[in-house]
């Protein structure tokens, strides 16, 4: 089997949210002011004027990796689900609180798996990221 690496899943979850906003390495402020900001592996939002909901994921490729990271927390703040997403048996179902949710990825890298759901949490999503969304990430159409 190959070793699975970010970029392979990266472009799983990007798939699977083909028709939403869809940001991998998603900085949580502006690019030039580096001091207390996170990036996400990947953030999504859905495309939804009602329920418009915020998805992070972090990814892991290894379980030295997921013991070793202290700053997933802080994610928190600017999503609304939060998802970890490794190869099987990296991360443990029981080694997550509630509100944090694990997707597995198949051996062949193929499918993605919910492992475990959390709910929705009704947090403020804070104006930086979706400034830096806007600014950063959006493409600008070209109107004739």
């Amino acid at each position: 089997m190959n070793k699975i690496c970010e970029y392979d899943i990266l472009k799983l979850l990007e798939k699977k949210h083909k028709k939403d906003i869809f940001v991998s390495h998603c900085k949580t402020g502006p690019t030039w002011c580096t001091r207390g900001m996170l990036i996400l592996d990947a953030w999504v939002m859905k495309r939804s004027w009602l329920n418009p909901c915020i998805i992070g994921y972090e990814i892991k490729t290894n379980r030295r990796d997921f013991l070793n990271d202290k700053k997933w927390k802080n994610y928190l703040d600017y999503c609304n689900v939060f998802y970890f997403v490794c190869p099987p048996q990296i991360i443990q179902e029981k080694e997550l609180p509630k509100e944090v949710g694990l997707y597995y990825t198949s051996k062949n890298i193929k499918t993605l798996y919910m492992q475990k759901s959390t709910e929705y949490r009704n947090t403020i999503i804070p104006e930086e990221i979706l400034k830096y969304v806007l600014i950063c990430r959006a493409t600008i159409e070209k109107r004739n």
